[in-house]
């Protein structure tokens, strides 16, 4: 099976599960992407309400499992697409910067000082 043919029978999946969510009664909200692949699906199916409480669970579970918030994450994506000059030297610093540094290590440092401080862990 060719690279082409697996994202087509990955769409008519989506299509599928969407139709039977349809059929169940049962609200999704669903995205798909590779930029590599250069390939991107979606699909909603439910109410207003029902899909902005999966929006809302979603977005939860992307910032429990990633750590970040969802306007970080929102951002970055749209930095990753963005062509405009400020955008593309931002991506150009981001290559030429240590993937083992984090941009939010000193932050993370400063807040664990500061919760050890409130704690009364720094008088002992």
């Amino acid at each position: 099976m060719t690279q082409e043919n697996k994202l087509e029978w990955v769409k008519e999946l989506i299509c599928e599960l969407t139709e039977e969510c349809q059929k169940q009664g049962i609200s999704l909200v669903m995205q798909a992407s590779s930029e590599k692949h250069d390939f991107a699906s979606s699909s909603i199916s439910g109410s207003d309400q029902e899909l902005g409480l999966n929006l809302l669970l979603l977005e939860s579970n992307i910032e429990e499992d990633t750590g970040k918030t969802i306007n970080t994450i929102k951002r970055q994506g749209a930095e990753s697409v963005c062509d405009c000059p400020r955008c593309t030297a931002k991506r150009e610093d981001k290559s030429v910067k240590s993937e083992n540094t984090p941009d939010d290590v000193l932050f993370k440092f400063l807040e664990a000082l500061f919760s050890v401080a409130e704690s009364g862990g720094l008088d002992d």
